[in-house]
């Protein structure tokens, strides 16, 4: 993908910017862009800003390059060909490559392909004691035979060559291996025997960290050649770069996806756009807000949408919030505004915009956040709806009802009381006036009004009290107001109020009590009130569901369901709707909820309240009641279709169809075991491929049989998952078949078992006892037929002998009564055999 992009630029070409890379490649803007920020990373392009918003990206010339590493030059001062183009092709390579171990093999390939070393090797830590030889290597076939002995060495610190140069980080240069001893160097016998005489060990350094070792040897001796080790240590010292580059990327590959995941879960749109005004990045909310097809996310730009002010007047887009931070260089807050969307429909959203600046001050991208107010919007105006409701019933009342009212002196003493307030307070005004309050009413002294009264006249301010007056019987509300002569008090009796708020208190309090989910929703499917225990099954408090459109928390096709019973309720004269749902999103398991729902009939138009009730283990006892009751019908039609056929196959074939239906199994099978031949006939089955009944056998004695487990344990064996079994293994006749699951139970005594009776099923599943018992059962059904058909084979075989005995006693008799008046021999024998005959036939 890198290597596509690099390929459009000419070494040492004039500069593109990034909509002409982009159209070179076929590509969107937004991820030409990201291609190139990665080649200029990794050194591979050059870029700089061009005007106010544009960008220009080119490849360097080689020339460019070497000026910056540093060319290797002979003793004479003139380049060294083959090294400088080993430095740039190592240099190059390495930048290109996709991992470290690439890295390492194509600069041990060039190194020796380039200079006079013959063999080289790469060494790695693998803790913090030992260094091992991996399998990244180049070497003529001469030293096959090295390498080959070399293969998974280990070596402890400060041991042999690669030893040393790990634990000191630093070169060390073996001129004639043959001087030094195996103690020095352990490979020293096999490395001459090979032709190696001359060896160089170099370290691959990254934050002051060994992380590898470059070994390389030659068959030749030679004296410490520095330039050759300064090549080397380039080589080793751009490996060590590709480590930190690669740690670096790593992190910033780790940021990446922490990013886009923190984009992706945002419950509000984000957008990053460059200096140029277009969009780079946008998370999945963005496209939902704006309903942007996924096909058309790369194209969208901030033009595509007609937006509006609050006041409806289109707004162009060089005033959109990102337009101007882009501008001026600073944020932009609470921008609201109408944006009209392609089906017709409008959203009102609240938009942020942040500039964010490069080194020089400059704005390099703006990143903007969009959140969908459309809700809040509606419900401001709902409530601005119904204040002005209030407001216009509270005005009228007041035209109407004025509240009670008196005034008092700085001593406290009653100056004037109206006829509200006369008839409240129970006393006429001439039996108040010049007297103190708390001398009429010494009570109060204990109330709140006492501190209210003094509070409003020493501080001059106005102050508010809320009492139960028991003298006089009522909940009293007051405002006190200071004036230049006392005290002013406008009270009134708010007794139905308070009997009211209790009353809801109380409604409120065994709301929250009983066990049932109660909930509001408005017409337009956004919850008003919930319990506690709703919001339970959401995992959330119920502040948190209030507000919230309902799609938030159940699929669309259930908020359907439940919108069109709403209608269906407000079409009848019906009083209430009761409706079952299976809801999955937000629980581990499917869980089934009865809900009972009405109209408020002093509400606004379409709100409901409902209970909801969870029946999810009502409805599997239901469930498994029923699948009880069809077992045993089963069992039981079973039992008399034994009891009057004696076509033992002909029951058998029944059997195993009655079983996986009964189950909803994709298989179905019975077992004819076969002692002497410790194996097990398929005699009968269902679902299994063509021309196996009948034919196909399993081990009754394999470990990896189930049916040779059931026959072993004596019990009924259950399998939820064959693929993680540990028991057995599976034989082939189940994992042909893609088997998962199955019960397995043995027909006939387990002293003396006749077979196995098999039910299995391509999914995963969990059988319940009730359906082991069940197979069990119907095992136990063709036992008996079984045994009841050997007993009626021997009763036949048995009548056959009697039958012939009696043909043989009647020829004795016979034979008996002939030779009697016989004489001769010859006569007897003759009439003996005659008899004899007809009685074989």
């Amino acid at each position: 993908m890198l290597q596509e992009t690099l390929s459009v630029f000419d070494c040492g070409g004039d500069p593109l910017t990034t909509t002409e890379v982009a159209e070179e490649l076929g590509l969107g803007r937004r991820s030409t862009y990201e291609r190139l920020e990665r080649l200029a990373d990794e050194d591979c392009i050059e870029t700089k800003k061009a005007g106010a918003n544009a960008r220009v990206w080119w490849q360097p010339r080689v020339e460019d390059r070497e000026s910056r590493t540093g060319a290797w030059r002979g003793s004479d001062g003139s380049p060294i060909k083959d090294e400088r183009e080993l430095l740039y092709r190592t240099t190059r390579e390495i930048a290109e490559a996709d991992t470290f171990r690439e890295g390492l093999r194509g600069a041990i390939r060039d190194v020796c392909q380039k200079t006079e070393w013959e063999y080289g090797e790469v060494w790695l830590p693998v803790d913090d004691s030992g260094i091992r030889r991996i399998d990244v290597d180049y070497y003529e076939e001469e030293f096959a035979e090295f390498a080959a002995l070399s293969e998974g060495y280990t070596f402890d610190k400060d041991e042999g060559l690669p030893g040393r140069v790990w634990a000191t980080g630093e070169f060390e240069w073996a001129y004639d291996v043959e001087e030094g001893t195996t103690e020095e160097y352990p490979r020293r016998n096999a490395a001459l025997a090979t032709g190696l005489e001359s060896a160089l060990g170099v370290p691959i350094v990254a934050d002051d960290e060994t992380v590898a070792v470059l070994m390389f040897g030659m068959s030749e001796t030679r004296e410490v050649d520095e330039q050759l080790v300064d090549v080397v240590s380039s080589v080793a010292t751009d490996l060590g770069h590709l480590v930190l580059r690669r740690r670096a990327e790593q992190t910033i590959e780790r940021e990446r996806d922490l990013i886009e995941r923190i984009l992706e879960a945002s419950p509000v749109g984000i957008q990053v756009l460059d200096d140029e005004g277009e969009i780079t990045r946008m998370n999945e909310r963005v496209r939902e807000i704006l309903e942007i097809p996924a096909d058309r996310a790369d194209q969208y730009t901030p033009d595509d949408r007609a937006v509006y002010d609050g006041d409806g007047n289109p707004v162009d887009p060089e005033e959109h919030p990102f337009a101007r931070a882009l501008e001026t260089g600073q944020p932009v807050f609470d921008w609201e505004a109408v944006v009209e969307l392609p089906e017709a429909g409008q959203r009102w959203l609240s938009v942020n915009a942040a500039p964010v600046l490069d080194d020089d001050g400059n704005v390099e991208r703006v990143v903007t956040t969009g959140e969908d107010i459309t809700h809040h919007k509606r419900q401001t105006k709902r409530l601005q709806r119904q204040r002005d409701d209030v407001e216009s019933e509270l005005d009228e009342i007041f035209t109407r009802v004025d509240d009670a009212f008196y005034a008092v002196d700085e001593q406290f003493r009653f100056t004037y009381v109206n006829e509200r307030a006369e008839e409240l307070l129970q006393h006429p005004e001439t039996e108040l006036l010049g007297r103190s309050v708390w001398e009429v009413f010494p009570e109060a002294t204990e109330t709140p009004a006492y501190e209210a009264f003094h509070t409003a006249l020493e501080e001059q301010r106005q102050t508010e009290y809320e009492v139960f007056y028991e003298p006089l019987d009522f909940w009293v509300e007051a405002r006190v107001y200071p004036s230049e002569s006392g005290l002013s008090v406008y009270f009134r009796d708010i007794t139905e109020r308070k009997e009211r708020e209790q009353g809801l208190k109380r409604y409120e309090t065994i709301v929250e009590t009983v066990e049932d989910a109660i909930y509001v929703v408005d017409e337009d499917g956004y919850y008003t009130f919930v319990n506690e225990e709703l919001a339970s099954f959401f995992d959330c408090a119920s502040a948190d569901v209030v507000g919230s459109h309902t799609s938030e928390y159940i699929d669309e096709e259930t908020v359907s369901i439940g919108q069109r019973a709403g209608q269906r309720l407000r079409e009848s004269d019906r009083d209430s709707v009761t409706i079952e749902v299976e809801l999955t999103e937000g629980f581990e398991e499917p869980r089934v909820f009865e809900t009972t729902f009405t109209l408020l009939p002093e509400s606004d138009p379409g709100e409901r309240v409902g209970v909801a009730r969870d029946v999810t283990h009502r409805k599997r006892r239901e469930r498994a009641l029923r699948d009880r009751v069809r077992q045993q019908e089963a069992v039981t039609e079973l039992g008399k279709r034994a009891l009057k056929d004696l076509d033992l196959d002909g029951l058998m074939s029944e059997t195993v169809d009655l079983v996986a239906d009964t189950l909803d199994t994709d298989y179905c099978k019975i077992l004819d075991l076969d002692a002497e031949a410790d194996a097990l006939l398929l005699r009968q089955g269902v679902g299994w491929d063509d021309g196996i009944v009948g034919s196909a056998t399993v081990s009754a004695v394999a470990a990896d049989s189930q049916a040779a487990f059931t026959l072993d344990t004596g019990q009924p064996v259950v399998v939820e998952d064959l693929s993680t079994e540990a028991r057995f293994s599976g034989p082939d006749l189940l994992t042909e078949h893609d088997v998962r699951s199955g019960i397995s139970v043995i027909i006939g005594p387990t002293d003396n078992p006749w077979g196995i009776l098999g039910t299995h099923d391509r999914e995963q599943r969990e059988f319940t006892e009730h359906d082991a018992n069940f197979v069990q059962s119907v095992a136990n059904i063709l036992s008996t037929a079984i045994n009841r058909h050997r007993h009626e084979q021997e009763l036949i075989r048995r009548r056959q002998q009697l039958s012939a005995l009696n043909d043989l006693n009647d020829a004795v008799r016979e034979i008996t009564d002939a030779v009697i008046d016989r004489s001769s021999r010859e006569e007897i024998e003759s009439i003996v055999c005659d008899h004899l005959t007809d009685v074989g036939g």
